[in-house]
């Protein structure tokens, strides 16, 4: 599990500008949704195994990400846990929590 404030979206020219840093996973997902709050973007992915993300995404102005749009979520490992038995009360956890 990656809190969608700790994993990032990336354009594919982006990624491709921006090196993955060490200790970072990386993985190509499609954009499902975007959402505008103020001057920051959520974005909503699928990854290519068919998993839902929801990211923070990075985007110039102009250069918006849309729907369908194939993007590059980046997370730092730290960041991620990884649960092997979990209730549904666990994806509610605050951050650090785990």
């Amino acid at each position: 599990m990656v809190r969608p404030e700790k994993a990032l979206a990336l354009t594919v020219e982006q990624a491709a500008r921006e090196p993955l840093p060490a200790g970072w996973n990386e993985v190509t997902a499609t954009v499902a949704e975007l959402l505008f709050l103020g001057e920051s973007q959520t974005c909503h992915v699928v990854t290519q195994g068919g998993t839902a993300l929801t990211v923070k995404a990075r985007s110039a102005a102009g250069m918006p990400m849309q729907p369908g749009d194939q993007v590059r979520v980046r997370w730092a490992v730290a960041d991620a846990c990884i649960y092997t038995d979990w209730a549904e009360s666990d994806l509610s956890k605050g951050a650090g929590a785990h």
